[in-house]
């Protein structure tokens, strides 16, 4: 064989195999993009679960403190509290609002589905429908997601006028 012919082999050998390693680049590339997405996704379902056993609590603190329901109930209701209790309901209010748009954040990563946030929604809006908790809601919207201001007054009778 001349050198001339065995250089032209070397020369496609050597790009076949370049093409074989870009192949495989291309293809791990591509698993490691979905196995970063699952470690998302497994991660915001731990975080849900979390946010579940919180909203677990508030219910616990709700019905194991007579207290702390009158509170929350009559502050919804319109009743104005004393400095310390309009900062416990204020607190109070806050992570609960904070915990369902962290589940509408989820819904629009696709983490969980959207009847999930679908069935806390409505009475979320109920409660800050009420004369305390658009009180709440004025003076703390500000603060969230414009997109999940939106869906939540979405739920709201009537629109919030500021």
């Amino acid at each position: 064989m001349e050198l001339q012919t065995l250089a032209n082999i070397g020369e496609f050998l050597g790009g076949g195999a370049v093409l074989v390693s870009l192949i495989y680049l291309v293809v791990s590339l591509r698993q490691n993009t979905s196995q970063l997405r699952e470690n998302a996704k497994v991660q915001k379902l731990a975080e849900m679960r979390a946010t579940y056993a919180q909203h677990d609590r508030y219910r616990q603190l709700l019905v194991s403190s007579r207290e702390v329901a009158e509170l929350v109930s009559n502050t919804f209701a319109g009743d104005s509290p004393d400095p310390v209790d309009q900062v416990r309901f204020d607190n109070f209010t806050y992570q609960l609002v904070y915990s369902v748009q962290h589940q509408w954040q989820c819904v629009q990563e696709g983490v969980i589905d959207a009847a999930e946030l679908q069935r806390v929604l409505p009475p979320l809006a109920t409660a800050l429908m009420a004369p305390g908790g658009q009180s709440w809601w004025k003076r703390n919207r500000a603060v969230l997601n414009p997109g999940y201001v939106a869906a939540v007054e979405a739920h709201f009778d009537e629109p919030v006028i500021d």
